[in-house]
Formats: structure tokens, sequence, C-alpha cells
């Protein structure tokens, strides 16, 4: 993977976070203010939740994969 970025002149960060209030306002504030977008592949109901979950065994997502909680 790392060389294939390097060729596409990208790179890559991971960030670790809790579901907490505090660090997720955190994380928004660093996306927001360096322009960070996530690449969105496909939003599931969560009835759907195991299509889902095949898609992104499969390796078939082309960004996250999200599942939509009402």
């Amino acid at each position: 993977m790392t060389k294939w970025l390097k060729k596409k002149n990208q790179k890559y960060y991971f960030i670790f976070v809790q579901e907490n209030g505090q660090q997720l306002r955190k994380i928004s504030e660093i996306l927001d203010s360096n322009k960070i977008d996530a690449s969105v592949d496909e939003i599931y109901n969560l009835d759907d939740i195991n299509e889902a979950l095949r898609k992104v065994d499969g390796g078939g997502s082309k960004g996250k994969t999200l599942i939509k909680i009402n």
C-alpha cells in the first residue's frame, strides 16, 4: 500500500478516538481545520448490516462503508 501511495503522492494517517463527546468534537475540529474529507462508499440501514459486512469482507468497498442507525 505504501508504494502505491508514494506513486500517487498521497499520505495516510491513523487516528484512534473513544466514543465520547470531547474526543469527537476534537476530531471534528481537526478534520474541518485541515479540510479532510472522508471517502464514503455507501451508507446502509441497520437492517442491511449483513449485506454491508459481506461487502467489506469481500474487499468491495472503495471508501468507508457506513451503517445508519435511526
